[in-house]
């Protein structure tokens, strides 16, 4: 198996989220499931998506839904990440 560079996790994480948001929109439980086992994962492997990309699926999910506190955790997260790397 390859490592996965950077720019693939953004590239994954985006696409993950997307369809995530389809996967809501039309009510397709299994591929909104796959979206956010794909997070998870990219998660694990040190990935958060990039703000744009959790503020567009924040929007585009609805209010009280866990994948919508999810997004919120991510934001938090990548922030947290962020101030990290500047220390």
């Amino acid at each position: 198996m390859q490592p996965v560079g950077d720019e693939d996790k953004e590239i994954n994480s985006e696409y993950s989220l997307d369809r995530l948001l389809f996967g809501t929109e039309y009510n397709l439980p299994n591929l909104r499931n796959k979206a956010v086992d794909s997070l998870i994962e990219l998660h694990v492997g040190g990935s958060v998506p990039a703000y744009q990309d959790i503020i567009k699926a924040y929007q585009g999910i609805l209010q009280g839904s866990p994948i919508r506190k999810l997004s919120v955790d991510l934001m938090i997260l990548s922030s947290s990440r962020s101030s990290n790397d500047d220390a």
